[in-house]
């Protein structure tokens, strides 16, 4: 989703999360990135 242009926030509503906070740090745990430095 990042990488076909959605927003973060975007994302993590759509991925269930409460709050972007959260995502964030989901994300770079699994990623070992931001999710913004991600979408490129």
């Amino acid at each position: 989703m990042l990488r076909a242009g959605t927003s973060v926030v975007e994302t993590a509503i759509a991925l269930g999360f409460v709050d972007q906070s959260h995502f964030h740090r989901v994300f770079r745990a699994h990623v070992a990135a931001l999710p913004g430095a991600y979408r490129g």
